[in-house]
């Protein structure tokens, strides 16, 4: 400790009074108000925040250079931390998933926010939105397995994160919905249950084509895409077997062709 450090720590005493020395050798003390009780608190929970923000980067750069299952003592080698530490800001390592599972939503989140600026067709919007999405996860392929692998885990725990993650960006891709049909001047009542649905089905596919599927990513958007807003083309498709052709015939007609929603597309 340096001499001005070790004076600084002498002429702090208890309830906010500084102590010095006089010019007659003897030593006066000045009174200072202490800080609120809510300030020390807010600094604290602060500091707290900004260190586990430091804490999820060094683990997202220990997944993208070791794979989805490394351990939390190799994040907290990366962090020049003992794994005791680590736990002191994560209760566990399904804690820590939540928190790298933040982190990605909310690049989600950005990345949506910056579709949803953009104006044209609803097709040219839900296309955007699978596209956008799809490369979030091929750029950031291993913390998208680190995500997946964490919530085949038999945990409630995990299992609810997974389920917090998809409503989240379904929640977002909602949002951007809503918006772009009222600009349409369309019914925007549909748009929640669609961002939810929008959400699932792309992010199941989007796990099973970066794992398995060496199809294109835009072609992968533009399949996507057809489904969600033109739906199954049931006109031109061949006739299912006799033992399951019956099944809603009366419901659906063997001639029925996708309806458009609120308006033209």
């Amino acid at each position: 400790m340096s001499a001005s450090e070790s004076m600084c720590e002498c002429m702090t005493s208890e309830g906010g009074a500084l102590m010095g020395p006089r010019s007659d050798g003897g030593q006066c003390t000045t009174t200072v108000p202490a800080p609120a009780d809510e300030e020390v608190v807010h600094g604290r929970v602060l500091a707290r925040d900004v260190r586990r923000a430091e804490l999820v980067d060094a683990a997202v750069r220990v997944i993208v250079r070791d794979g989805p299952h490394a351990s939390m003592a190799q994040m907290a080698a990366e962090a020049g931390v003992s794994k005791p530490i680590l736990y002191r800001y994560f209760c566990d390592r399904a804690d820590l998933v939540d928190a790298v599972a933040e982190q990605t939503l909310a690049e989600v989140d950005v990345a949506l926010a910056r579709v949803s600026r953009g104006r044209g067709s609803v097709r040219c919007l839900v296309r955007s939105v699978i596209d956008t999405y799809l490369e979030l996860i091929e750029r950031n392929a291993p913390v998208y397995r680190f995500l997946m692998s964490s919530a085949t885990v038999e945990t409630l725990d995990e299992q609810l994160i997974l389920n917090r993650y998809v409503r989240a960006t379904g929640a977002r891709v909602a949002e951007v919905l809503g918006e772009a049909l009222d600009h349409a001047g369309l019914d925007i009542g549909p748009s929640e249950v669609w961002g939810i649905g929008i959400s699932g089905m792309v992010h199941t596919v989007g796990s099973w084509w970066l794992e398995s599927n060496p199809t294109p990513r835009e072609t992968v958007a533009t399949y996507l895409t057809s489904l969600i807003v033109d739906g199954l083309p049931i006109r031109d498709m061949p006739r299912l077997a006799s033992s399951t052709v019956d099944i809603g015939r009366d419901g659906l007609g063997d001639d029925r062709v996708p309806l458009t929603i609120g308006g033209a597309w």
